[in-house]
């Protein structure tokens, strides 16, 4: 099983605090609220960080990404350096992330006193956990799922494409399994979802159990498009391999904090991915009451695996 231990500052480093996520075993030396969904009675062994990972000396090197991001409901400006052992995350006012290049370490501290928990943690388990899953080769989708005729069917877009709106229409046999946050992985022959993932927008209630399957084949991935459908309208067309692996690369959480080497390894992992699954776009109006409708041309391509 994949260990990835999380080292949190100003941590007590004598408690141990176990979760699994996305496939992976988390063990952290402070509980960490948003991922209490995931928490087990596991024990682990929690090295000392500073044996553990070395903090880089990147700082004075030139950042290969500076530029804005929306953080803690707020855009900030995020700073990332990279050596050959780690990524350095900056968010300004905030925190800085540390993450090796095996995905086995995460070291957080805060840039100074007083920052709030939830701040933290959104840091925690955004670009720090989305850094090291890239690089154990799993990459997260930012889409909601559903489950259709035994697989999950990933539902792509930006914010206020409909997704949430989509997956939460579980009738005639939907069951929701991401409202935002879908991380994917390669297995031999199929594409793999891995559910147990914090959903932020959703209360815990309403997470993916942890009873349920940890992992589901990917059926099929739709990027939505509500702006492109004319009145009384919905259209479903097929995308090239080529232009799904660019539609998936482009709905990628974070992509943009990836170093040039893990880049192309996405690149790569997009395109068996959409060789492997079908991706298409889906143009609708934005309206709730051709949700029946859109449902039953989902459920149709996902039936047929064909254009629609």
């Amino acid at each position: 099983m994949i260990h990835i231990v999380l080292g949190l500052n100003g941590a007590n480093s004598n408690q141990r605090f176990v979760y699994q996520v996305a496939g992976n075993r988390l063990v952290t030396n402070r509980p960490v609220t948003a991922l209490s969904a995931y928490g087990t009675d596991s024990t682990a062994d929690f090295p000392d960080s500073k044996s553990t990972i070395s903090i880089p000396s990147v700082a004075a090197a030139e950042p290969f990404h500076d530029a804005n991001g929306y953080i803690g409901g707020k855009t900030r400006p995020i700073r990332c350096w990279a050596d050959h052992r780690h990524v350095r995350v900056q968010v300004n006012g905030i925190a800085d992330v540390y993450v090796d290049r095996e995905g086995t370490n995460i070291v957080q501290q805060a840039t100074q006193n007083a920052i709030p928990v939830t701040l933290l943690e959104e840091v925690l388990i955004g670009p720090g956990l989305i850094l090291a899953l890239a690089f154990r080769g799993i990459y997260c989708l930012h889409a909601g799922s559903v489950i259709v005729a035994g697989s999950a069917v990933a539902l792509c877009g930006r914010s206020g494409t409909g997704k949430s709106t989509i997956a939460a229409a579980v009738a005639h046999g939907w069951n929701r399994v991401t409202d935002d946050i879908l991380p994917l992985a390669l297995g031999t022959d199929k594409a793999i979802g891995l559910p147990h993932y914090p959903q932020t927008k959703l209360p815990l209630t309403q997470h993916y159990p942890r009873s349920e399957a940890g992992e589901l084949p990917i059926g099929a991935a739709f990027t939505l498009d509500p702006r492109a459908a004319t009145d009384n309208d919905i259209a479903c067309h097929r995308l090239t391999r080529a232009e799904g692996a660019a539609t998936l690369a482009r709905h990628t959480v974070a992509s943009r904090l990836f170093p040039a080497d893990l880049s192309r390894q996405h690149l790569a992992f997009c395109a068996k991915l959409s060789s492997m699954v079908p991706v298409y776009r889906l143009s609708f109006p934005q309206s709730r009451k051709w949700l029946p409708q859109i449902r039953d041309v989902v459920e149709k391509t996902v039936a047929q695996h064909k254009p629609c």
